[in-house]
């Protein structure tokens, strides 16, 4: 029973995970769980390793964030 809560568990984590996509102003892509957005800096995990390190970048530096809904957020100066 322990095993199929884990694996449950495991199973509902990665599909919670959708694929948002982060525009930075240089050009670059990057495909990402957005997992927090505050005043100065962006936290993403990488939908390549969902259970990895949870990645920040600068807020200044992202152009734009398509979220896995459709929803389109602009950042600017």
């Amino acid at each position: 029973m322990r095993y199929l809560t884990l694996l449950f568990t495991l199973l509902i984590s990665t599909l919670c995970c959708a694929e948002d996509i982060i525009v930075l102003k240089d050009g670059e892509i990057i495909k990402s769980c957005v997992i927090e957005i505050n005043q100065s800096e962006v936290k993403y995990k990488r939908v390549s390793n969902p259970n990895g390190p949870t990645y920040s970048i600068a807020k200044n530096d992202v152009l734009a964030i398509t979220y896995s809904n459709g929803e389109k957020e602009t950042f600017s100066k």
